[in-house]
């Protein structure tokens, strides 16, 4: 009779155990010991779920610290089935399994459980299944010559673990997991401002030159990493409107787009696998050369005053205990005490500014001379509504953007571009530092791209 057995899988220490990453892809041991043909993974049968089961009780990835890498001695290397890589025995007379890892070197790895039904004879038949056992790394090496790597050099190492039916001989489970000491980078996060103001009068070979772009290069566990490790490659500066690069100075009341890219140097060009900027996942490219390197685009705003004229209402939020929040002048300094404005109340607006100029925190105008800040107002923007027909003028398309309450601003939509030539009607619009139509729910066209042609 079979017995419903909990089988429990031993927990790697959260001292060792720091974390997952994303899984290993693409990564092959070319080792000439292997010639198994690998069937498809649909086995139903009890066997290969347990066998699968014990495997998949390790992670993909970990992160660990240098001494638990460098006392771990032993390794499944020799292993020669199943029953040397695992432990398996009776805690009680609950029908409760153990089954943990032998090796120092798989304990780091194991962290999941499993409940599946199984007998005892099933169980001594699955741990003599044959198994193959190899490390390896990205330069070639294998084994315990991959391990001195890891030991010595902080070079990540790749356990493959495969398992084999022994009556057929193929292979029906195999897996790839990988170990990542802290100190070797795998994640590199990366905190820079893509937009800034520029004046119209400012010198283009700076905004040309990596010295113009302020970069905060962190690791995966948000140490500050020195930047020779990497290489920033500056883009031609381009007029947003049109698209044409800017070949003399900037123009006033201009956007600006500059794309950014940032190479990988050296033997760091192998071991980053995640680039995040600004806490947003960045996809690794390769140029011709097979260099790695990540891109994004900064955006270069010449309004000479670094304003937005607005044509809306803000509405105090919740101020707390006192039901009120206080007005501020134009240095950003508390006007007298009877000048406040109360929770719930609603005031027209007609610009958003920083205080001091460009750099300070922004306020809405709400009187001659009377600011609040923006953090303690919801702004809800005037709408006009009337009907007519846009035609986008602009070469490479207009951009379609989406108007988001929950930070009062428009948000492009990546995936809708308007092509060039064609015409659309329109039933708003709206004003934020420039007219915006909305072609459709949410979907709204800037007047820099389009002509009101009706």
């Amino acid at each position: 009779m079979k017995l419903q057995k909990k089988f429990i899988i031993g927990l790697a220490s959260s001292a060792i155990l720091l974390g997952l990453a994303l899984p290993v892809t693409n990564v092959q041991a070319s080792d000439s010991n292997s010639d198994f043909n690998v069937e498809e993974a649909h086995y139903q049968l009890i066997d290969n779920s347990f066998v699968n089961d014990l495997v998949n009780s390790f992670s993909t990835e970990a992160y660990l610290d240098i001494p638990s890498i460098k006392d771990s001695m032993s390794t499944d290397i020799d292993a020669s089935k199943l029953s040397d890589i695992f432990n398996i025995s009776f805690s009680d007379n609950s029908g409760m399994l153990n089954a943990t890892a032998k090796s120092d070197f798989a304990k780091l790895f194991q962290n999941n459980g499993v409940d599946i039904p199984i007998n005892d004879a099933q169980i001594s038949k699955v741990m003599n299944y044959p198994v193959q056992v190899k490390l390896f790394n990205n330069r070639g090496q294998f084994n315990n010559q991959a391990l001195q790597a890891l030991k010595l050099q902080g070079e990540p190492v790749m356990e493959q673990i495969t398992v084999f039916n022994p009556d057929s001989g193929r292979q029906i489970f195999s897996k790839t997991i990988k170990l990542v000491p802290t100190s070797n980078i795998t994640q590199v996060n990366l905190a820079s401002d893509t937009y800034g103001f520029v004046k119209a009068d400012a010198n283009v070979n700076f905004y040309n030159s990596p010295q113009s772009v302020a970069i905060d290069y962190k690791d995966n566990n948000d140490q500050y990493i020195n930047n020779d490790h990497f290489q920033i490659i500056l883009g031609p500066i381009y007029d947003n409107s049109t698209g044409t690069p800017l070949s003399t100075g900037f123009k006033a009341d201009k956007i600006y787009k500059q794309a950014i890219n940032i190479y990988l140097k050296g033997d760091w060009a192998q071991k980053v696998q995640q680039v995040n900027l600004n806490n947003k996942e960045l996809p690794i490219k390769t140029d011709n050369n097979n260099q790695r390197y990540v891109s994004f685009l900064r955006t270069l705003n010449t309004t000479t005053n670094y304003d937005t004229p607005l044509d809306g209402i803000v509405t105090i939020k919740d101020a707390g205990q006192k039901g009120y929040v206080p007005l501020y002048n134009s240095q950003g300094e508390i006007v007298a005490d009877n000048n406040v404005l109360r929770t719930g109340t609603r005031w027209k607006t007609d610009l958003k500014c920083y205080i001091p100029e460009g750099e300070g925190q922004a306020y809405y105008r709400v009187g001659k001379d009377a600011y609040v800040l923006v953090s303690q107002v919801t702004y809800e923007p005037k709408l006009t509504h009337h009907l007519g027909v846009v035609k986008v003028f602009k070469q490479n398309g207009a951009q379609i953007y989406n108007w988001d309450s929950s930070q009062n601003k428009f948000v492009a939509n990546p995936k809708r571009i308007l092509s060039n030539s064609t015409a659309w009607k329109y039933d708003q619009s709206m004003f934020l530092g420039e007219q915006y139509y909305r072609i459709s729910t949410n979907e709204w066209v800037p007047a820099d791209s389009i002509t009101v042609i009706k």
